[in-house]
């Protein structure tokens, strides 16, 4: 199924290696990449220590592309998982700094059973669900959300229906409370521009 990314950003952290694979060690990096609101998202990029692929080390507050693939694992922690979304490059491109930022997402699953459609306090239409594609090999499930006239198609769509999005990974905080304690957390989400819903049997 398609899954491509390209992303234009500043790095916002050196590498941390904390995921550890068969044959070598993996960890992150984060990028900042603004909005043309002005809002900024934040965004992991997996990276390798052992880096066979000839991809660069960015450094902080180098402006990079990337071109890549969404992909997400379940990281246990404390006895419970939590759900990690990230960006797998194929290629990273150092860009000048007046290089404007850029986050496009195209990508087509299998819409899931869980679909949530809901109104803001403003009246606006939400429909939050989540897409099952499988990329090289690697499945994932990326949640996703839709707005406005989107959020009412997809809300009336049947589960295991094949979507193809144009979209962007967007950042956001939310409050969670932990044996007394409030911590703000950070959620990744697949904000849908465009859609396409595919006849039955059609995946790319």
């Amino acid at each position: 199924m398609e899954n491509k990314v390209k992303i234009i950003g500043t790095v916002l952290t050196t590498p941390k290696y904390e995921l550890n694979g068969c044959e070598v060690s993996q960890g992150y990096f984060w990028i900042a990449c603004k909005r043309k609101s002005n809002i900024v998202d934040n965004l992991a990029i997996l990276c390798e220590e052992k880096n066979d692929n000839e991809l660069i080390t960015p450094s902080v507050g180098d402006k990079i592309k990337i071109d890549g693939s969404i992909n997400c694992i379940f990281k246990k922690a404390q006895d419970k998982s939590r759900l990690l979304i990230f960006i797998k490059p194929n290629s990273i491109t150092k860009v000048g700094n007046d290089e404007v930022d850029c986050n496009e997402i195209e990508i087509c699953g299998v819409i899931n059973r869980r679909i949530t459609h809901r109104f803001t306090p403003k009246g606006k239409e939400i429909t939050d669900f989540s897409i099952s594609t499988t990329y090289e090999q690697h499945f994932s499930t990326i949640p996703c959300i839709a707005w406005n006239y989107p959020a009412q198609i997809i809300a009336t769509t049947n589960p295991g229906t094949v979507i193809k999005i144009l979209g962007r990974l967007q950042s956001r905080e939310y409050i969670k409370k932990i044996d007394n304690n409030v911590m703000t957390k950070q959620a990744l989400e697949l904000s849908v521009i465009k859609f396409r819903l595919l006849p039955e049997g059609e995946k790319s």
